[in-house]
């Protein structure tokens, strides 16, 4: 006589049914495996499966957990179902996306499908929807008109662009079409303990601080702005410079340089909380997700340090793997190690 439970639970395996997840698993005789409900993998013959009510029930029955849908980690099947759902807005930005598209899509209910996303990306999908549209206007303004590239963006009117582009763009549309064309950016370099270093300030605060070759700093400066209206100004940005060069030695904890700081708004509190972080000190980057209230977000904790375009000002440096290794520096993993030496054996 057939369990009805049981066999309510294969449809659901047969569904691959996301809601299902964390309710059972369940157990292949044959492979000696056991997944969640739903595993990506091949379905397995009915009759060779067992079903459990936690991962704890399917080991004390000799099974392992399978290496793809990864049953025992309460966190692994919301990444995947983030990833996917991130896929499904990066290809439908230009749209409007209503979590109970997402939520159909996904195959759960609205509600928990923004509590996952947040969890898992430390923005909602609303928020995420909002920088892939922006993504999109930013790459058709090179092509195009603003008026067509807010258009093909999928935004209802260019108030909606002209309310966000300041933030995210530091200028107009139109300007940043133009390929910052009349922006004054300002720029010094400057050797430090630990190598050259280019200082570059607009008229909102220091842009971008970089350690680069002399020889790199033309193209570094036009690639994001090649018709800004470029000065050096060595003197003018002096004591700025000196600031960085004191942080870089490890003779200066902190600093008071005004800072443009662009990016999503996601980033922008990955970055926050570096320079809550202690000269002398360190944080993983899940303590950084952590302390965010993202624990699941550890990823995109670290695709933003990565691209932290402030080096030493926004201290990405001081963020390691949980291993203890300092990998993964955009600078050079022994610049990392030196900067972290000579902030420690500060007095």
């Amino acid at each position: 006589m057939k369990n009805a439970g049981d066999e309510s639970r294969w449809q659901a395996v047969e569904r691959r049914d996301r809601q299902a997840d964390g309710s059972f698993v369940f157990g292949v005789l044959t492979t000696g495996v056991y997944c969640r409900p739903s595993c990506p993998a091949r379905r397995p013959l009915r009759r060779n499966v067992r079903f459990f009510g936690s991962p704890a029930g399917a080991e004390q029955a000799g099974l392992r957990a399978c290496l793809r849908c990864k049953p025992a980690d309460a966190s692994a099947g919301n990444s995947r179902l983030v990833q996917d759902v991130c896929r499904y807005i990066e290809a439908n930005a230009e749209e409007r996306i209503t979590l109970d598209d997402l939520g159909r899509f996904a195959g759960i209910s609205r509600f928990h499908l923004q509590r996952v996303f947040t969890a898992e990306l430390g923005i909602s999908p609303a928020k995420y929807q909002q920088a892939c549209r922006f993504g999109k206007f930013k790459g058709a303004l090179r092509k195009h008109s603003v008026t067509t590239a807010w258009t093909e963006a999928g935004y209802s009117s260019s108030s909606r662009i002209y309310e966000s582009a300041s933030s995210r763009l530091g200028m107009t549309p139109s300007r940043y079409r133009q390929g910052a064309l009349q922006q004054k950016l300002s720029y010094t370099t400057f050797p430090t303990a630990l190598g050259g270093m280019m200082l570059v300030a607009g008229e909102a605060g220091v842009c971008a601080v970089q350690f680069t070759e002399e020889s790199q700093v033309g193209r570094l400066l036009k690639s994001e702005y090649p018709k800004a209206e470029l000065t050096r100004d060595d003197v003018g940005l002096k004591h700025w410079a000196r600031q960085v060069c004191e942080l870089v030695a490890g003779d200066k904890a902190s600093h008071d340089i005004p800072l443009d700081i662009r990016g999503t708004a996601f980033q922008q509190k990955v970055w926050q909380q570096l320079q809550r972080i202690p000269a002398g000190e360190t944080r993983t980057y899940s303590q950084v997700a952590e302390t965010m209230g993202r624990r699941s977000a550890v990823r995109a904790v670290a695709t933003a340090c990565a691209s932290n375009r402030l080096a030493v000002v926004v201290p990405c440096h001081r963020v390691i793997h949980k291993d203890g290794s300092s990998s993964g520096y955009r600078w050079g993993t022994e610049r990392k190690l030196r900067l972290l030496r000579k902030e420690s054996a500060r007095p």
